[in-house]
C-alpha cells in the first residue's frame, strides 16, 4: 500500500545545513532529510528518507543517528 504524503507539516532544522521535513503519516510522522543549498533559498538535496516514527522527537532522533552514521562512514 502506497502512502499518500501531503506538504510538511513542519520542518526542523537538525544541523547547520540539515533540515528535516515531517509528514503526518497515521498516528506516526515520517520525514526526509535535506541539505540545503545556501546559493539558492527554498531549494536543497534530497538526503534520505526518515521510516515511520512515533513523533517528531523520535524523526528527529533517528535522523541525528543517522547523519552521524553518514559521517562516521
Amino acid at each position: 500500500m502506497e502512502r499518500r504524503r501531503e506538504e510538511p507539516c513542519r520542518s526542523m532544522e537538525l544541523e547547520k545545513d540539515y533540515i528535516l521535513q515531517l509528514y503526518t503519516v497515521g498516528s506516526g510522522v515520517e520525514g526526509e532529510v535535506v541539505m540545503r543549498n545556501r546559493n539558492e533559498p527554498g531549494t536543497g538535496t534530497h538526503l534520505f528518507h526518515v521510516p515511520l516514527q512515533g513523533s517528531e522527537e523520535e524523526a528527529a532522533s533517528w535522523a541525528h543517528t543517522a547523519l552521524r552514521a553518514i559521517r562516521e562512514g
